[in-house]
């Protein structure tokens, strides 16, 4: 399980908080996002996605509870992961 703290800052004032920032959890996350954007839904539809880094691949797995059910794991590469994971939205969107 994975946790995120998300920190504000001014612009100028970024660099003061840059060393907690970990690069794997944002990677994490974002792909995450792109997957949860890509499918549009709000809070009423039932779905979860949960992604982690493991050395140059990262594991996500998605899945939608709702109508139609949908589960989907794969293994991205880490350099084109948040890219890989807005087309698994798109496929998952078409497919429900």
């Amino acid at each position: 399980n994975q946790g995120i703290i998300a920190v504000a800052t001014r612009e100028e004032e970024g660099e003061l908080v840059s060393f907690m920032n970990d690069e794997e959890t944002w990677l994490a996350a974002q792909v995450e996002r792109s997957i949860a954007r890509e499918l549009g839904f709000g809070c009423a539809v039932p779905f979860g996605v949960y992604a982690e880094v493991r050395g140059e691949k990262v594991r996500v797995i998605c899945e939608i509870l709702s109508g139609k059910y949908l589960r989907v794991e794969e293994k991205l590469e880490r350099n084109s992961a948040i890219k890989d994971a807005a087309e698994i939205g798109r496929r998952l969107k078409n497919e429900g």
